[in-house]
């Protein structure tokens, strides 16, 4: 009996030694191995004890343009309509449902009073939970799972996580492409996402291809990434983001948090001009979908914003995703602000944004200012300063470029664009044309002008003025952006510099 009570108290003390060297390591060394190896957890920790609002999201809160002005995250700008509050931003690119239910749990008691989460509905297809990146999302997650945090840290030294190879990833997603059969209430051609994608991937193998334009091929392949993005149907038994999503439910009504989740905004107007009603279809059934599933649980307000942003305002050309432009980004969060003013009465303030309207944008080309194609800038000739931006020669024919958001301008009070520059050539003749092209929307796709450079300039080697102003299109508020750039086929050189732009309102009568 007596060699009973020595292992037990041996066992005990053990387990003292354990419990004392766990939460040595939970207070001092763990808060430092979760900043190593886990991004998001690592700005959990930073702003868990700062922030009463939770915003957390993938990479659609903080992803900005180099063409805006204010690049402010969207949690930033809902900050400005509750100055009272703290909303701390919990943003990692690719993370998920599954990464949020994770961090959340880490949430100190009692935490934040309301949390803001995204719903990306791109992370309910096959190719997003059977991501490459998944493998990497999860070593990042385990520091964050339940358990002692010596024992977690053990773990993530044994690599016990899920370790599927990039190749078996790919395997996965091709199999819930050409089994997944999609149902549509109507007669419809394509099976599955395999076969929808080939059909319009089709004219891509044929002869006819290499004349299509570069803008041509783009939508073909753009096209084919909404369906493979878009073209599902949640099943609400098998999907594990809807497991995730409900555990997140649970969780905040047991917590007594303040649940709120946004499904964020879809280039929809892309992906049925690119593909079609029928994918419009799929996108507002899951939806739906969501909706009826989370919108009448207690404690959750539901925000549909899926249709909220015109294509104008998303910032990435070449990919579905969910980056806005500084537009976008205020206009979601002041959505936000609205739809969560029920839960702070009284306290909602609209907020007095900067004015962001310029009408006079200059470069000298000393790379001070950035525009679009700064590498042309050359220091074999300057008519002030040291460098010029050189076109011609070597087949470089755009030069520097003047790019802008048409939702930062004021288009109801300007009427005209009024271009100036100094231009250089190295031998005569030479042709080359000064562009102003109004980019995206529907009705501005083909708005397109150009003035020469060469009328006017007499002789080689010397610097000469260029200025012409023109009429804005009445369409140009329909665009996207608007561009101004120099231009040329031909082999001479050709330096630009001291360029100016100014957009002009009516000349007096």
């Amino acid at each position: 009996m007596g060699e009973l009570k020595k292992i037990a108290l041996k066992g005990l003390l053990l387990l003292a030694m354990l419990a004392g060297l766990n939460a040595a390591y939970e207070h001092w060394v763990m808060p430092i191995h979760i900043a190593e190896h886990s991004e998001a957890g690592k700005i959990l920790y930073a702003v868990m004890d700062t922030s009463d609002i939770y915003y957390v999201s993938e990479s659609s809160n903080y992803t900005s343009s180099p063409l805006d002005l204010d690049k402010r995250r969207i949690s930033d700008f809902l900050n400005a309509y509750y100055p009272k509050h703290r909303v701390g931003a919990i943003s990692v690119g690719a993370h998920h449902a599954g990464n949020f239910y994770k961090l959340l749990c880490n949430a100190p008691s009692p935490g934040p009073k309301t949390v803001i989460l995204t719903i990306n509905m791109r992370s309910f297809d096959a190719s997003w939970i059977n991501s490459k990146l998944e493998t990497a999302l999860q070593r990042g997650m385990m520091l964050l799972n339940p358990g002692p945090g010596i024992w977690r840290r053990f773990m993530l030294s044994l690599r016990e996580y899920e370790k599927k190879t990039v190749e078996e990833r790919h395997q996965d997603v091709l199999k819930q492409w050409t089994y997944d059969t999609l149902r549509f209430p109507y007669p419809f051609p394509y099976a599955n996402v395999k076969d929808w994608d080939s059909a319009l991937a089709r004219p891509a193998y044929t002869k006819e291809y290499a004349s299509f334009s570069q803008v041509q091929k783009q939508e073909i392949t753009l096209g084919c990434h909404f369906v493979k993005n878009f073209a599902f149907q949640i099943n609400t038994e098998t999907n594990p983001r809807i497991h995730d999503f409900d555990r997140i439910v649970a969780l905040a009504q047991k917590r007594g948090w303040n649940l709120v989740m946004v499904l964020i905004p879809e280039n929809v107007e892309t992906g049925e001009r690119l593909v079609g009603k029928d994918l419009l279809f799929l996108m507002r059934q899951n939806r739906d979908i969501l909706y009826e599933r989370y919108a009448k649980q207690p404690g959750v307000t539901f925000v549909d914003q899926l249709e909220a942003l015109p294509d104008a305002d998303f910032s990435d050309r070449d990919w579905p995703n969910e980056h806005y432009l500084e537009h976008g980004r205020r206009l979601l969060a002041d959505r936000i602000a609205h739809a969560i003013s029920p839960l702070y009465p009284g306290e909602m303030q609209i907020p007095k944004f900067e004015s962001t309207l310029p009408k006079l944008f200059v470069n000298d080309c000393e790379g001070g200012t950035t525009w679009m194609n700064m590498e042309t800038l050359d220091d074999a000739h300057a008519h002030g300063g040291k460098r010029a931006s050189r076109i011609g020669a070597g087949g470089v024919q755009y030069g520097v470029a003047l790019a802008h958001q048409v939702a930062h301008l004021d288009t109801n009070a300007i009427d005209s664009l009024d271009f100036s520059c100094w231009v250089l050539a190295d031998a005569l003749p030479f042709k080359a044309i000064v562009a102003w092209q109004a980019v995206g929307g529907s009705e501005a796709e083909s708005l397109w002008q150009s003035f020469s450079l060469t009328d006017g300039i007499p002789a080689a080697k010397t610097w000469y003025p260029v200025h012409f102003r023109v009429p804005l299109w009445p369409e140009l508020k329909k665009a996207r952006m608007f561009k101004v750039y120099p231009y040329t086929k031909g082999e001479v050189s050709i330096w630009i510099d001291d360029i100016r732009v100014e957009l002009l309102p009516k000349k007096a009568a």
